[in-house]
């Protein structure tokens, strides 16, 4: 019986970018939101779903108001391939979101 070792890699093509994000509770009104997409991005563009954008891998947003906020990341790489991901949080009267969210494919 013959047989070979197939390689399997996990990671993206080259050049692809493939946008996700998470968001966790920090305290009252305000998430951290991460980058955790796939590919090597090196440029970030949030829209936090009220009016308000932020830049950078990492950023922390504090809403004004409880309610459902549809936020969106861009990421990009250096050869200028982009993705944008879109995620919904409801941010509670209470101000606690629970467990961290993930979007992404």
């Amino acid at each position: 019986m013959n047989s070979c070792v197939i390689p399997v890699n996990n990671e993206p093509l080259p050049g692809v970018v493939i946008a996700a994000f998470s968001a966790t509770h920090i305290n009252g009104n305000s998430v951290h939101f991460k980058d955790e997409s796939w590919g090597r991005s090196e440029m970030w563009k949030w829209d936090f779903g009220d009016g308000t954008s932020g830049s950078g891998n990492s950023v922390d947003h504090t809403y004004s108001n409880p309610g459902m906020y549809t936020v969106s990341l861009w990421a990009r790489n250096n050869l200028s391939q982009s993705q944008v991901v879109k995620g919904d949080i409801t941010v509670p009267v209470n101000g606690k979101l629970g467990n961290s969210l993930f979007f992404g494919p």
